[in-house]
């Protein structure tokens, strides 16, 4: 439960570059100095339990939706949330919140995706053998070097077409970056992500960025992000390889190269499997479908953080646009499953649509239709086994229905606290607070020197303390007098700086630097405005606080501190 978050609106070009999405912290879910913790509970509420392993997926996919950093705090905030919204859910369900409807339709959604899921992974472990040792001395060593790489984004491969031609032509990539990236001004760092690490990206992208050569280039790649062209601008090499430590790490290797050979190895099956269905297509329908979904009103409702590249995602508002504008038996294709033709009707499309695309179903309905179609299939297979009784689609579905209580009733909780008029004494700590985190406009004037890393910048830094001048640095740039609105990339770095001293700053679009802020103003908030948004914020925040204080009162709730500590300093270790 987030007692002060609220939704903003945004939305992101399909070129843009971005950094977090493709270092993810994913691979922290199967390094093996956790194994042997991944199994214990973690924390428990009133009888519910979390293990290391439960924690830890679902705080990457915290970090991966906020672009947060990983830092103890934040774990410990986290985890927070975590008992806050069991809490939330347990006390839903006392006051009759499975009966609703909105819980089932979540509920039956989570069941099928689970099943679909669980599916796919039993099938991948079945057609992969296990890693063989020359396998895993090749992963170690790939794992322990450090690969320095620049490249081209797109969610459309033809997008890369014409820059990739230009690269084989010679040209520079920095320059075909510039151009690509459509840059206010020469950037020297177009299209850079810095060091990468074996297990700390997109599978395809780091197997492509991985075995190819020290100044070149790939071909375009295609990740779960979208497509990439790789440039290899330095590859880092460990000074030895010891034989200890690799057979330290062994099994976590086992378990690494697994799933990144299974994530390589989906794309083949599912061309196999799909090949042999006999798909049919109703071409008309599929048309007077594609011709429905685009005069759907496409406003963006997704939150943007300013690190995450989204896409324009199905939402309940959508999808009942969809749902009245097209009758749910109609049937857009038909396949052979099991010796029996089935038809793929607009409600199985339907049931699909919460995990995909918006924009892939506008503007690409075909490719749309045969995504959905094939999980599906896959969904039906699983079926066939029985998958939906398999404890380990019960512990999602579990997960599910516990995220979607807690929201139900936090949403009724926050309705409730909207519409009392009575009046109300805001605390000045929470006053401070909001008015501190609320965007205002700025006028200022500031600099800023690019860096290489976090190390550079820091160097950088003490030059200048040392009476160093910034201009004389080839990667200064200098902002006077600027309207510093809130969606530029550097509103929060210039509102939350240091005047008149540098200071070590990073942004998803600049990478490290050094900033400096010569002056600043910040222009002042409506007084009404203020007061009757500060007075809503503090209703909402009084009454989820109150009720979530309330049921620990009364709850048994236990958080084993001591192997939180634990987790931390092992990937505190990890990622120094």
């Amino acid at each position: 439960m987030h007692l002060t978050q609220f939704d903003m609106n945004g939305c992101f070009s399909n070129k843009r570059p971005f950094f977090f999405l493709l270092v993810l912290v994913l691979a922290f879910a199967s390094c093996s100095k956790t194994d042997n913790n991944k199994e214990k509970t973690l924390f428990s509420v009133n009888g519910e339990t979390r293990t290391v392993e439960d924690f830890e997926n679902a705080y990457v996919k915290y970090l991966i939706k906020t672009g947060q950093n990983d830092t103890k705090y934040g774990r410990e905030v986290f985890l927070t949330e975590q008992v806050d919204e069991i809490l939330m859910a347990q006390a839903a369900s006392d006051l009759g919140y499975l009966d609703h409807e909105t819980y089932h339709s979540a509920i039956a959604h989570q069941t099928r995706k689970s099943v679909m899921d669980t599916y796919f992974v039993d099938e991948m472990d079945e057609v992969l053998e296990m890693p063989t040792e020359e396998e895993l001395r090749l992963a170690f060593a790939k794992n322990k070097r450090r690969v320095y790489v620049r490249h081209l984004y797109s969610r459309r491969e033809s997008d890369l077409m014409e820059p990739y031609q230009r690269l084989r032509n010679g040209e520079s990539f920095v320059d075909v970056a510039n151009d690509f990236y459509e840059t206010a001004e020469y950037d020297s760092l177009a299209g850079y992500l810095g060091p990468i690490k074996y297990f700390g990206v997109d599978d395809a992208f780091a197997d492509a960025a991985f075995n190819t050569n020290q100044g070149d280039f790939t071909k375009p790649v295609q990740s779960q992000f979208g497509f990439h062209i790789i440039y290899v601008e330095y590859i880092e090499f460990p000074a030895m390889l010891a034989e200890d430590e690799f057979q330290y790490r062994k099994k976590g290797l086992t378990s690494q190269v697994r799933l990144r050979n299974q994530s390589l190895a989906a794309n083949g099956y599912i061309r196999d499997l799909m090949g042999k269905l006999l798909v049919e297509v109703d071409r008309d329908n599929v048309l007077s479908l594609m011709d429905t979904i685009k005069e759907l009103d496409g406003e963006e409702i997704i939150q943007n953080n300013g690190m995450e590249e989204q896409q324009k995602v199905w939402n309940d508002r959508r999808l009942d646009q969809l749902k009245a504008s097209f009758d749910t038996e109609t049937v857009l294709a038909s396949y052979v499953l099991n010796g029996n033709r089935t038809e793929f009707t607009f409600q199985d499309y339907l049931n699909w649509l919460p995990y995909m695309s918006f924009d892939e179903s506008k503007n690409r309905t075909g490719a749309s239709i045969g995504r959905a179609m094939r999980n599906q299939v896959l969904y039906e297979l699983g079926m066939d086994q029985d998958l939906e009784n398999d404890p380990r689609v019960k512990r999602e579905v579990r997960k599910r229905a516990l995220e979607v209580l807690s929201d139900l009733y936090e949403r009724d909780l926050t309705i409730e606290a909207l519409r009392d008029t009575s009046e109300i004494i805001i605390p000045a700590s929470f006053r401070d607070r909001m008015i501190r985190d609320k965007n205002f406009q700025m006028i200022a004037t500031y600099w800023y020197i690019t860096a290489e890393d976090m190390p550079s910048a820091r160097e950088i830094r003490e030059a200048l303390e040392d009476g160093k001048d910034p201009s004389s640095y080839d990667s200064y740039h200098l902002k006077e007098e600027v309207d510093v609105v809130p969606t530029d990339p550097d509103y929060k770095l210039v509102r939350d700086g240091l005047m008149e001293m540098p200071y070590v700053a990073h942004s998803g679009d600049k990478g490290w630097m050094v900033m400096g802020i010569d002056s600043r103003t910040i222009t002042e908030i409506d007084e009404n405005t203020g007061d009757l948004e500060l007075t809503l914020r503090y209703r909402v925040y009084d009454a989820l606080k109150s009720t979530v204080d309330s049921l620990k009162e009364e709850a048994d709730i236990f958080v084993d501190w001591e192997l939180f500590n634990e987790i931390y300093e092992v990937w505190k270790k990890k990622e120094s």
